[in-house]
């Protein structure tokens, strides 16, 4: 069964687990996105907006700067599979 874990992003940036009650960081989100049975939801504090895809980027982009770099095929294929999907391609 698969569990959804609900993270929020306040105006100053910082992301809260709302289950835990802590602050939680971008490695954190992504050894949770490796876990087959958590579903992770960010939702803007704010606004109340599923920022989810935003945060999620924003994971990937973080590992870059880390000197983590994703694979270029994986990547268009996200580009390519996104674009399907809207009815673009």
């Amino acid at each position: 069964m698969i569990k959804v874990k609900v993270i929020k992003r306040y105006q100053n940036r910082k992301l809260y687990d709302t289950q835990t009650h802590k602050y939680i960081s971008m490695g954190e989100i992504a050894r949770l996105m490796m876990l087959s049975d958590i579903e992770v939801i960010v939702i803007d504090n704010e606004t109340k907006n599923d920022i989810t895809n935003h945060t999620l980027l924003s994971v990937l982009m973080c590992q870059s700067s880390d000197g983590i770099q994703p694979r270029h095929d994986i990547i268009k294929n996200l580009i390519v599979e996104n674009l399907k999907s809207i009815g673009a391609v």
